[in-house]
C-alpha cells in the first residue's frame, strides 16, 4: 500500500458522492492529482511568496477542503491559527483527514473540538473564491487529460546492446503503462562488436556500410498504437542501423513517434531528422530526448505525457 504523509491518510478512502471529476475515486487519488495542480496562484496571497513545489500544500487549505467536500461530501472544520485564520480540514462520517497538513512540517495540530467552517463565509472573499474556482477548473482539465491518456495505447520499442537503454525503456514503459517490444538482433552483439573505438568493430562496419541489421520477430498490430516510443543507444552520433531496419519493416504511416536515447557522451542531435526517411507517410516524430541511465520514472512519465498531448 502506498504511504502518504498527510494527517489521517489511513482513513482517507471515502467514495465520491459526485461524478464531476472522473478518475478521482478517493481522497488519496485527489491528493495525487492536486500535487500536479497546487501552485502559487492557488495559494493564499499572504503566503504566496513562500510557496514552492517543495511545499505544495502551503496556503491551500480552505480551497482544497471545500473541493474535497464537493467530491466526497462531509463537513469542513477549522483549527484556529496565530493571526486569527483557520486551517481547514475534512470530516466525513468517522473519518477525519487533512490533505494540506504537510505544510506545517513536524508541528502537531489538534483536530478535536474545532468549529465548523462554511463556504459562504470563506468565499465572501473574492480572491478565495477565485482560487477555489481555479483549483476546480484545473482539476477538471487534469481529469480530462488523464482519461485521454488512459485511452491511449502506447508501445515502447527499444534496442539495447549493453543493457543501459533497456533499463530506461522498461522504467518508461512501466511508468506510462506501455506495452514493450525489444528489438533483438538475429546475430547478438558481443562486447567486441560494440567497441566503437575499434574501426573494424561490427557496429562501425554496419554504420559505415549502411547495412540493414535483421532482428527477431515483429510488432503485431502496430497500427493499433497511438504513440510509439522508440529507444536506442547513440552510435556514431545517431541511431544504430537496426533501428532503421525496424522502421523500414513496420508501417508507421500517420503515427506519432517519440525517440529516446542513452549515450556515453554524444547528444541525440539530429537523429530524428536522419530517421525521418524511414517513416511512413504522415508519420511524425513528436519528440526526441537523451536520458541518463538513472532518470526516474516520474521524469520519464512527464516526457511521455507531453508527447501524448502534442498535436
Amino acid at each position: 500500500m502506498k504511504q502518504y504523509r498527510f494527517f489521517g491518510w489511513e482513513l482517507a478512502d471515502c467514495a465520491p458522492v459526485s461524478g464531476e471529476y472522473p478518475g478521482i475515486g478517493s481522497p488519496k487519488q485527489l491528493y495525487d492529482a492536486l500535487l500536479h495542480i497546487w501552485c502559487a496562484e492557488t495559494c493564499a496571497p499572504r503566503m504566496r511568496e513562500s510557496w514552492s513545489p517543495d511545499n505544495p500544500t502551503l496556503g491551500q487549505c480552505s480551497v482544497t477542503a471545500f473541493l474535497v467536500q464537493d467530491i466526497f461530501g462531509g463537513r469542513v472544520f477549522g483549527i484556529l491559527r496565530p493571526g486569527g485564520n483557520y486551517h481547514c480540514y475534512n470530516v466525513i462520517g468517522d473519518r477525519k483527514f487533512d490533505l494540506t497538513s504537510e505544510q506545517f512540517g513536524g508541528e502537531t495540530l489538534c483536530y478535536d473540538g474545532n468549529p465548523e467552517q462554511f463556504r459562504e463565509v470563506h468565499f465572501a472573499k473574492a480572491e478565495k473564491r477565485q482560487r477555489y474556482e481555479q483549483l476546480c477548473a484545473a482539476l477538471k482539465a487534469y481529469c480530462s487529460a488523464q482519461r485521454k491518456e488512459a485511452s491511449m495505447r502506447i508501445l515502447t520499442a527499444y534496442f539495447s546492446a549493453g543493457g543501459v537503454t533497456k533499463l530506461v525503456a522498461q522504467r518508461l514503459a512501466k511508468a506510462v503503462g506501455a506495452e514493450e517490444f525489444e528489438i533483438v538482433p538475429q546475430e547478438p552483439y558481443t562486447e567486441a562488436d560494440i567497441k566503437w573505438v575499434n574501426p573494424l568493430a561490427r557496429c562501425n562496419r554496419e554504420k559505415i556500410g549502411k547495412k540493414d541489421v535483421p532482428f527477431v520477430g515483429a510488432v503485431e498490430n502496430i497500427r493499433d498504437y497511438d504513440l510509439i516510443l522508440l529507444g536506442f543507444p547513440i552510435w556514431y552520433y545517431g541511431a544504430p542501423n537496426i533501428v532503421a531496419t525496424f522502421l523500414k519493416q513496420h508501417d508507421l504511416s500517420g503515427k506519432r513517434i517519440g525517440l529516446f536515447a542513452t549515450s556515453g557522451g554524444s547528444d541525440i542531435g539530429k537523429t530524428g531528422e536522419k530517421l525521418k526517411q524511414f517513416l511512413g507517410e504522415g508519420a511524425e516524430i513528436v519528440g526526441a530526448k537523451l536520458f541518463a541511465p538513472d532518470t526516474d520514472a516520474e521524469t520519464l512519465a512527464a516526457w511521455a505525457e507531453m508527447l501524448g498531448k502534442s498535436e
